[in-house]
């Protein structure tokens, strides 16, 4: 019985030490940029910053993002200094914003105080199995959307992400005003009008980048019980996630039946702001030579950003 227990419990070990080491150790740092009202945990460092998207009128965004073990953090921000917004409730109109994206999830935000600031929060599982935590709260100079994405419901780094944030009134910036210097170019974010995303498939081979075989006008006696793929459409890009620069592949398995139809199609990766979607989309029009019987392919879809 010992030898048999020991046994057991070796192999759970040696499989938990394997999953462990598919995880990427997060390090853990605080962010708090110098012309923000707010710090935070972070698993690895953010990327992004501060654009003076109008100087003249002293409009100010900023886009802050990091991507670790598969979940997603963002944090956007708007100034409200000589903007339109002070004369609205900077969260309502945050939320109106926000209103068409989540009306579909049927979700409504629930109210929430961090250093006396008020704000709402909306969390709800998405229709491609992602679960989304989304923050819109102001402070004096800034109004804030912070936004998380995780394959796992009540991830425990989503949580510490959210608990560690520090809001504040930054004395800088009451005053702030951006005067570029003459030889400064003013630096404009990222919109859906610059940089592109195209989405192709492997056919199961791995060659994301590999253009679609032309369709033969006539297919040899040979062949016709060959399976084969003639042409395999580009998932398409969308503003969402080109805004979020979210990029990388999603792989799919799917079903090609020997009558010559599509049959199920399961996501073996994905990714969010309905990129896996557009895969599924995309892989439903392969248009392929059947076999004599039902066979099942990896096919792969890659999103990058230029």
């Amino acid at each position: 019985f010992m030898r048999k227990f020991t046994l057991i419990f070796s192999i759970i070990c040696l499989f938990a030490t394997f999953a462990v080491a598919q995880i990427e150790e997060e390090k853990w740092q605080t962010y708090s940029p110098a012309d923000e009202e707010f710090s935070i945990g972070a698993p690895s460092t953010i990327k992004g910053g501060g654009y003076a998207t109008n100087p003249v009128k002293n409009i100010y965004s900023g886009r802050h993002r990091v991507v670790a073990n598969g979940n997603y953090y963002f944090i956007n921000s708007e100034n409200l200094l000589n903007s339109e917004t002070l004369k609205k409730n900077s969260n309502d109109v945050a939320a109106e914003n926000l209103e068409d994206y989540v009306r579909p999830f049927r979700v409504e935000g629930k109210a929430v105080e961090i250093n006396s600031f008020k704000g709402k929060k909306y969390v709800f599982a998405d229709d491609e199995g992602f679960y989304q935590q989304i923050m819109i709260i102001a402070v004096k100079n800034r109004s804030y959307i912070f936004r998380t994405i995780s394959e796992n419901e009540n991830d425990i780094s989503v949580n510490k992400f959210f608990n560690s944030l520090q809001l504040f009134e930054n004395e800088k910036l009451t005053n702030f005003k951006y005067t570029p210097p003459v030889s400064e170019k003013v630096t404009t974010p990222k919109t859906s009008t610059q940089g592109s995303g195209q989405g192709s498939g492997s056919g199961g081979k791995g060659d994301s980048d590999r253009l679609p075989p032309p369709i033969p006008t006539s297919t040899p006696s040979a062949e016709k019980n060959i399976f084969k793929i003639l042409s395999q459409p580009r998932a398409s890009y969308n503003d969402e996630a080109r805004i979020y620069e979210v990029s990388g592949v999603v792989r799919l398995k799917v079903t090609f039946l020997a009558n010559g139809t599509i049959g199920s199609i399961s996501v073996i990766k994905k990714l969010p702001f309905g990129l896996t979607n557009s895969a599924i989309k995309a892989a439903k029009a392969i248009e392929f030579v059947p076999g004599t019987t039902t066979i099942s392919k990896t096919v792969e879809y890659r999103f990058t950003l230029y």
